[in-house]
């Protein structure tokens, strides 16, 4: 049984909110255990933008406290609170700075920049001077740790 947006999207807009919950459990039972996490993130994306942005929020939590290291759910979820989150400034930020805090994050500098990069959207979005400054120094602070410049000896041997 395959189900595209469109069916997804009729679910959330024109049945009782009880039915995609049940839509979802039976998917899950058909599909195999590898694709569960792909369906809860469709889901929680249907949720956060036709549905119930808190219910979004619940499967997105469930996902990244269980796979910490997906980075490509992070995104997703960084994404649909910033844009369908009903303007709750608070709780993105708050995603966010879990998403730097994350030790599996931190030590891959793509991942880190990816978050900032989305960060330093959502607070020009915000028109939030100060705390983009903010975020601008914390760039520069994690690219100092991740990549030191050589010391003077090091230097000095690497001409020789």
């Amino acid at each position: 049984m395959q189900h595209n947006k469109l069916d997804s999207k009729f679910l959330f807009k024109d049945v009782e909110v009880t039915e995609p919950k049940q839509v979802l459990q039976k998917s899950l039972q058909a599909l195999s255990k590898d694709q569960h996490v792909n369906m809860i993130s469709k889901y929680g994306m249907l949720e956060f933008k036709h549905g119930n942005p808190e219910n979004g929020r619940t499967m997105f939590e469930g996902i990244v406290s269980n796979y910490p290291k997906r980075m490509d759910i992070w995104s997703i979820y960084m994404d649909m609170e910033g844009k369908h989150g009903q303007g709750n400034v608070t709780q993105a930020r708050h995603l966010f700075e879990r998403c730097l805090g994350n030790e599996a994050i931190m030590k891959k500098p793509k991942k880190m920049k990816l978050v900032f990069q989305k960060y330093m959207e959502y607070e020009s979005k915000q028109g939030n001077k100060a705390n983009l400054a903010k975020l601008r120094e914390r760039v520069e602070e994690y690219l100092s740790k991740a990549y030191p410049e050589p010391k003077e000896d090091q230097k000095m041997n690497e001409s020789d």
